[in-house]
């Protein structure tokens, strides 16, 4: 609701600007304390319910869901309820965008119903499910801790076996050198043992030596014996200075392992896209454990092996990042939605996905933002305070939209009320993104790197001008221009590092821009009537989609990562067509 609540409302007739202390329910105005004194006593306002502003906490956030006319058509006073979308109608509404729904009563009626115990049934209801939410999490990551640890303690004991094995190789190979050892240190005994022999044979033959011989005789037998004892001498001699050893030449395992081996492995936690919500009174548990079974398969934990040959792993490394950079994906249409079903002559440029699925998307007939799912039902249609150019979802709970020359502001992601005042950033803000808590906003075809309440980071560098942006992947800014009759895509970094630059004769007037799950990136040719499929590092894949596939005046696009869905603003603003990409 738009009433200011802070300014006397009585007061402000009297063109005085005085603080409001209380406020009528009633006649949805604030009133100052003697305003409201003066209320309270009149008999048209004696029975009014009126509340002091300092007894409740964001009564501003409070406001913001109230609503008393109709946005759709002209204001008109809201006097129904539509149980079955949970909206306030007009009399207009229930003819058209309800005119099909069996459970539509009057507000009366929907107030007599609905009671703080029903409000407060929706609160617990959502406490429990949030506290089986964060249990069952919890309980997940612990058995994937558990899970971690016991594959780092396989990888341990795989490691100690491999080196055990080693181990008893190194052990066999002392073996077989021992027992040849064992052969040379035989041949050496047996010629001692011979030596010996001889050496008794000889002094056995010195006793027989006698007087009886003649002298030359007996001079040649002892000459003889010590030129054989001379020979054993020596070569004995040289023997007792020669000996065996065992030499082993360790590998230095410790130096390889530090340089080869950094870690066993990385863990990480993926944050993915939960779409949990409360249905009426039910804690849809199911979804739950589905949401964690889901993590549980699709989360896996990266891990590096000991290898022997590191270059040659950090080869195959570069061939697989090659050969994934560049995969070609097809098109293949799925459903339209007419934006006229949405309301007469709606029409839009920018329309991106929220968390739970639905699509929130500018109406360029006015300054209106609008939700819905992409069958077109369960409509809601937000007035704003300027004509909106682009939007995008900045977490689970708000979105951003840029507003023109006013700034940007921050949206509720499901009342798509206002949050925050306007953020004006000096200059006609066209384009909004985020990457992270970083919002990139094109100020004057230029774009800020600033936080999510306004304060500048810093100004990025970059060339062209910007028309269109995509969500950044990977720490990349995608940004279409056809200024000057460029058309070209940028693709560049935070800090504003020029990745590539993309150009075509077959692309005329890029507007949409959008990236897939591999990194290949989408630009729609608005004059050229196609859509390009560029590589991660932009290289042309295919012109996926042309004028023969019913491509005219194609505008914004966006990509859903879990549905491999690419959705594109077609036939000059008036449809929304949904592509799988596979």
């Amino acid at each position: 609701m738009e009433t200011n609540f802070k300014i006397c409302a009585s007061c402000l007739q009297d063109g005085e600007n005085v603080s409001s202390s209380e406020w009528c329910w009633n006649c949805m105005e604030g009133l100052c304390t003697e305003c409201a004194k003066y209320h309270r006593k009149q008999k048209p306002s004696r029975q009014h319910k009126i509340v002091v502003l300092n007894n409740i906490t964001n009564f501003d956030l409070l406001l913001s869901y109230i609503k008393t006319s109709c946005p759709i058509h002209n204001n008109q006073p809201l006097l129904s309820f539509c149980s079955t979308h949970r909206d306030l109608c007009c009399e207009l509404c229930v003819k058209t965008s309800h005119g099909d729904c069996q459970q539509v009563i009057t507000l009366t009626e929907a107030a007599a119903t609905t009671t703080k115990d029903n409000v407060a049934e929706k609160f617990k209801s959502l406490e429990k499910l949030l506290e089986i939410k964060t249990e069952t999490i919890r309980k997940s990551l612990v058995s994937q801790g558990e899970e971690v640890i016991q594959k780092v303690q396989q990888m341990r004991t795989e490691i100690d076996k491999y080196f055990d094995r080693l181990e008893e190789e190194v052990k066999k190979n002392l073996i077989v050198q021992h027992e040849s050892y064992l052969k040379l240190v035989h041949q050496e005994n047996s010629s001692v043992e011979e030596c010996f022999h001889e050496i008794k044979i000889m002094k056995e033959l010195m006793c027989v030596l006698s007087d009886d011989i003649p002298s030359e005789i007996s001079f040649q037998l002892r000459n003889e014996m010590i030129k054989i004892l001379q020979n054993h001498n020596n070569k004995f001699s040289s023997s007792t200075k020669q000996a065996y050893q065992f030499l082993f030449k360790p590998v230095d395992v410790m130096s390889f392992l530090e340089t080869n081996v950094k870690s066993l492995g990385e863990v990480c936690i993926t944050k993915i896209s939960d779409a949990c919500h409360v249905s009426g009174n039910q804690i849809p548990c199911q979804k739950i454990n589905e949401i964690i079974n889901d993590r549980k398969s699709s989360e896996k934990l990266k891990e590096t092996s000991v290898t022997a040959d590191q270059n040659s792993q950090n080869d195959r490394k570069k061939s697989t990042e090659m050969k994934t950079e560049r995969i070609q994906e097809k098109a293949s249409l799925t459903h339209k939605l007419q934006l006229s079903k949405l309301g007469s002559n709606v029409t839009s440029t920018e329309c991106c996905y929220l968390p739970d699925g639905k699509l929130v998307l500018i109406d360029t007939t006015g300054k209106f933002i609008m939700s819905c799912n992409d069958t077109g039902t369960q409509s809601r249609k937000v007035s704003l305070t300027q004509e909106p150019l682009d939007i995008s979802v900045y977490d689970k709970t708000r979105l951003i939209v840029a507003l023109g020359n006013d700034g940007i502001q921050s949206l509720n992601i499901v009342s798509l009320r206002p949050l925050g005042k306007v953020i004006n950033l000096g200059g006609k803000c066209t384009a909004v993104t985020h990457d992270h808590e970083k919002v990139i906003v094109a100020v004057d075809d230029k774009l800020k790197l600033i936080t999510i309440d306004g304060k500048l980071i810093r100004h990025i560098d970059h060339p062209g001008l910007v028309w269109s942006l995509s969500a950044v992947f990977n720490g990349k800014i995608y940004y279409s221009d056809f200024s000057d009759d460029d058309d070209v895509l940028h693709c560049i970094t935070l800090d504003g590092t020029n990745i590539f630059s993309y150009k075509h004769p077959q692309l005329i007037g890029p507007t949409g821009v959008a990236v897939d799950t591999h990194g290949n990136v989408y630009v729609a040719g608005l004059s050229s009537n196609n859509v390009h499929q560029l590589s991660r590092d932009g290289t042309l894949l295919s012109i996926i989609l042309t004028k023969k596939d019913g491509i005219k005046y194609p505008r914004g696009m966006a990509y859903n990562r879990e549905k491999r869905e690419l959705l594109l603003i077609n036939q000059d603003r008036k449809i929304i067509q949904f592509y799988a990409i596979h």
